[in-house]
């Protein structure tokens, strides 16, 4: 029987290992040639079919593309289309977004490009925020903001910065709760290469994993809304769940499981030289869980002032590496949050 010393919730908000329904694979961030991609719809999409995918979403610059495909295709495109904003602060900030019919405004501020995308209904992310300069503090600002993309395939292909985990957790960490997104950003065609690059470096590369029992655009949506997948360049996360006061997490064969949370907070299982581990169990007293979060703050008080009174949500993720270039990230659980400096 389980024991739950921590007085955690039965249902933890970001948890797509208890909730029902089959996985399904999909790549969230996708051009053709209705804007700077090399493949129209229909051939991106018997691409992605052809190599396992169930949905593909098809974001052009500026612009939501008719959804063609061939007869008899079974996976799933959804509309969307990543938007170019006006931002002084940034360097070419991008918003990608999925579940829109269409793009009312370019070139105006991110918030009001979120704001648009929020209304019909649709899912913002920022696109590669670390490789445009779109910084922590700047998404901070942003209302409304689903997720950002923590890895970017192309990005990563062409060498460029394409990992965005540290704005991830400075976002988490000032009570910002986004989830995080893995893609292909695929503009290559079949035989195209790029000189310098390997081919194939944006396509097949990075995808989510979805977890819903509604195989449709709007049940996928539904799922990603609520933050119901996983992102990965290959490693599986099997499993996360809390036991006994300990957080049980299975994968594919890794090199190492980390838990990231609050500052000061987080734990990392490496595998022994020469091996490779599929399960850890980690206390929870690794993680921000309340009780800890409330203690750290409290022995905090006693050396700084806070002038603002902050509250941050006590959560945690989990990633994996397999020692090459294979990475998977788990979305945030949360479950309450503290506030600093503590009332009297």
């Amino acid at each position: 029987m389980s024991v739950n010393t921590f007085n955690l919730p039965p249902v933890i908000r970001g948890n797509p290992f208890a909730a029902t329904g089959e996985w399904l694979r999909g790549n969230p961030h996708t051009h053709s040639t209705a804007s700077d991609g090399q493949m129209t719809v229909i051939e991106v999409a018997a691409w992605y079919e052809a190599h396992g995918y169930d949905f593909l979403c098809i974001t052009d610059h500026d612009v939501v593309a008719e959804l063609d495909q061939e007869p008899g295709s079974k996976i799933v495109l959804i509309p969307g289309a990543e938007i170019i904003t006006d931002c002084r602060e940034a360097m070419g900030a991008e918003v990608c977004a999925i579940g829109i019919t269409e793009v009312p405004r370019v070139r105006v501020h991110p918030q009001l490009v979120i704001d648009d995308v929020l209304a019909q209904g649709g899912l913002p992310f920022m696109s590669h925020p670390h490789m445009c300069g779109v910084y922590s503090g700047l998404l901070m600002t942003f209302e409304g903001l689903l997720g950002i993309e923590v890895f970017n395939a192309h990005i990563y292909g062409t060498r460029r910065r394409a990992f965005s985990v540290t704005q991830w957790d400075e976002l988490l960490s000032v009570g910002k709760c986004v989830w995080g997104w893995a893609s292909d950003d695929r503009h290559s065609r079949d035989g195209h290469v790029s000189p310098g690059f390997e081919p194939g470096f944006d396509r097949g590369k990075a995808w989510m994993m979805v977890r819903t029992p509604d195989r449709t655009a709007q049940g996928i949506l539904s799922a990603i809304r609520d933050g119901l997948f996983y992102s990965t360049t290959g490693p599986e996360i099997k499993d996360i769940q809390i036991v006994d006061d300990y957080i049980e997490i299975r994968t594919s064969p890794v090199k190492s499981i980390t838990l990231t949370s609050l500052p000061w907070c987080g734990s990392r299982k490496d595998a022994p030289p020469g091996e490779l581990i599929t399960e850890t169990r980690i206390h929870v007293g690794a993680a921000a869980e309340p009780g800890r979060a409330k203690q750290m703050l409290q022995n905090f008080a006693r050396d700084y002032t806070v002038d603002n009174p902050k509250t941050v949500p006590c959560y945690f993720r989990i990633d994996c590496w397999d020692g090459k270039e294979g990475w998977a990230w788990a979305n945030p659980w949360i479950w309450g949050s503290v506030t600093w400096p503590l009332a009297e």
